[in-house]
């Protein structure tokens, strides 16, 4: 019988300790701050108040971010007050936190205080590889902050009223994000007109790349970029991905029939397999195969013949130069 009532004791405490996480501590704030990272968003920084806190709205989840730094910073001559601030980070925050609320309740990830000192760096890993490490200026938090809640939560608490008068508006919260060493290449591919979009592959730097959407994830530095297919003309580019950004590049399809240019003077004559040319300004499709190309100026021809292939463009040029000689 005894047994019977231990086990209800403990699964009653048990059941006690799951809501009381699940629904975290109350607080209040005298104010909310916000401001907002965007992907490739450098240092930011605000300054607050005691007993403020401070709400950073994170990208998509799609995102470039592996963590952030935050750097609490008291100015010299509030030194001394410096071990009365408290800061906290809270996680599954109620309601959703915005400038115009002030009572929440959510669950403490990390606090701690500024250790007697002007500054602290709080750092916040979004992910299981980091590089972040805890020093005697810093601290880290070992629980990973979940990007998908979309936000990072600061409140700062200082206890003792004569310090919170002479802390108003004095104290500086720096927000720096941490990237991967990677940016996205976002590829948009232009149909030659009336054409139906009919398939290609595409290589960087000679790996096939299947894609999401033509977004694809590379590390940064120069990438070589190949789409080939049988229907359109093969097309290369080199391109730059930058950290956290994104790099679009257009491609613009064009038929894979051999096309000719023609480079003569204006008053030429021009016949293509025995019918003559008009328009000289203008690349001329032309059938996969054999043809011949006559060109006549005055009494000067010249008579040429080329084997066109699919994919491939041909120029054809005629140089006059006219030369001094002296003997």
């Amino acid at each position: 019988m005894m047994d019977i009532h231990k086990k209800k004791l403990c699964t009653t405490i048990a059941a006690f300790m799951i809501t009381f996480f699940a629904a975290g501590e109350s607080f209040r704030v005298q104010k909310t701050h916000s401001l907002s990272l965007e992907n490739g968003s450098q240092r930011k920084h605000i300054i607050m108040s005691a007993n403020e806190a401070l709400v950073v709205t994170l990208p998509s989840p799609d995102t470039f971010l592996k963590g952030m730094e935050l750097y609490i910073q008291v100015p010299q001559e509030c030194a001394s007050m410096s071990q009365s601030i408290t800061w906290n980070l809270y996680s599954s925050v109620k309601p959703f936190p915005s400038e115009d609320r002030f009572d929440y309740s959510g669950i403490t990830s990390l606090s701690g205080t500024l250790k007697n000192s002007l500054g602290l760096t709080i750092r916040i890993p979004f992910e299981n590889e980091n590089t972040m490490k805890k020093d005697a200026l810093s601290a880290l938090s070992e629980k990973l902050q979940s990007i998908d809640d979309g936000y990072v939560f600061l409140a700062l608490a200082v206890s003792d009223k004569t310090a919170a008068e002479l802390l108003q508006k004095k104290i500086e919260v720096f927000v720096r994000p941490v990237y991967r060493d990677s940016g996205k290449l976002h590829l948009n591919i232009v149909f030659p007109p009336d054409s139906a979009e009919l398939p290609y592959s595409v290589f960087i730097d000679g790996t096939p790349c299947p894609s999401i959407k033509n977004l694809y994830t590379l590390e940064t530095g120069m990438h070589n970029v190949s789409i080939v297919s049988d229907f359109y003309r093969n097309e290369m580019r080199t391109i730059n991905i930058e950290q956290a950004k994104t790099t679009e590049l257009t491609i613009e399809f064009h038929d894979i029939k051999p096309l000719l240019h023609l480079a003569v003077p204006e008053d030429s004559i021009i016949c293509l397999d025995d019918e003559q040319i008009e328009d000289f300004t203008h690349d001329i499709i032309l059938s996969a195969g054999e043809h011949t190309i006559k060109f006549q100026m005055g009494g000067y021809e010249i008579i040429k013949t080329l084997t066109a292939v699919n994919g491939r463009s041909y120029t054809f040029l005629i140089n006059m130069e006219a030369l001094i000689t002296e003997e």
